[in-house]
């Protein structure tokens, strides 16, 4: 008998050790919901002069006409209010994939798909690259790493 207890309680701790290494902190983390949570700085741009066209000097777009649609063709996900950073004003979006950037116009909605990859870092996601539609060049970055997005009226 007394062989047999300290034999079923290493038994019991190799049990709960094996099937512990099989789980990370990770595991109970949704990964759609963090990259959600993960803002995405952009300036709709004019894609010749490079005029930002919500936020700057010149603005010809309002903020209230710029927002985001879900994957499921469900509207919501509107675009936060123009942030400031290091002086420069950008929006700020969600980062998920498959979203439609929707530009509202005088007589017209304008609809840009935007792809954006991620990769793994630790227990969250971090946004590594943005494209539009099948464009298969990565847009560009000002200085305060707000994406630039061209859009022609």
């Amino acid at each position: 008998m007394p062989r047999i207890l300290p034999g079923i309680l290493l038994v019991a701790l190799l049990a709960g050790s094996c099937s512990r290494k099989d789980k990370t902190p990770c595991n109970s983390n949704d990964i759609a919901t963090l990259k959600a949570a993960i803002g995405f700085p952009f300036r709709l741009t004019d894609p010749q002069t490079g005029a930002d066209l919500v936020t700057g000097p010149g603005a010809t777009i309002p903020l209230d006409s710029v927002r985001f649609i879900r994957p499921n063709g469900q509207s919501g996900f509107w675009v936060e209010k123009a942030t400031r950073r290091n002086s420069v004003t950008y929006l700020q979006g969600p980062a998920a994939p498959n979203m439609v950037l929707e530009v509202g116009q005088t007589g017209k909605v304008v609809q840009l798909k935007i792809n954006m990859a991620f990769r793994q870092v630790a227990c969250s996601s971090e946004l590594t690259g943005v494209t539009v539609g099948d464009n298969a060049v990565p847009l560009k970055k000002d200085s305060t790493d707000a994406y630039l997005v061209p859009f022609s009226r």
